[in-house]
């Protein structure tokens, strides 16, 4: 089966597969909880993704939220919580993505934005409007690479997510 730009037909095991699949297993109950939504959201935005562009973006974003470590801070003027939410998923994807700044330098800068214009009803993709003026539109050509490299983001963030707490191994 190939999907996402692979044009190998079989499947291909890493290497450290059982060490990845012992390090799933031996997280905390909460740590467990995290990865167990995150595989889920993102198992969605691959079964959906031929269907509703804009719904697979969407679940992609969320996969990385669940890892994402919530905000503690609190306001000294009002008492109430600090979110910061786009602000720590940045963070969280120039830690978990080392090479996001330089590869993928446009994709850091509109992943979230795209993903809240889709959540709150301001925008959807091109291929879920028109798919057919895809081929002959450039800004529904421009949101296709942002989704497909938004698929190998979210794949790179999830495996160093997980091996980043042995400090090895990380797919840079």
């Amino acid at each position: 089966m190939s999907y996402f730009g692979s044009n190998s037909s079989s499947l291909e095991l890493p290497d450290n597969l059982e060490e990845s699949f012992d390090l799933a297993f031996s997280l905390s109950s909460q740590d467990w909880e995290k990865f167990f939504m995150d595989c889920s959201w993102y198992y969605q935005a691959i079964d959906i993704w031929q269907k509703f562009n804009s719904s697979a973006f969407i679940a992609l974003v969320s996969a990385i939220e669940c890892l994402v470590p919530k905000g503690q801070e609190i306001c000294s003027f009002c008492g109430q919580p600090k979110y910061r939410v786009t602000k720590r998923f940045k963070d969280f994807l120039e830690k978990h993505v080392p090479f996001l700044a330089t590869e993928f330098h446009e994709e850091k800068k509109f992943i979230y934005q795209v993903r809240s214009d889709l959540s709150h009803g301001l925008d959807l993709l091109i291929q879920d409007m028109k798919p057919w003026t895809f081929m002959l539109n450039p800004r529904a050509q421009k949101q296709d690479i942002l989704q497909r490299n938004l698929y190998f983001i979210t794949r790179v963030a999830i495996y160093n997510w997980l091996w980043i707490r042995q400090n090895t191994k990380l797919l840079v």
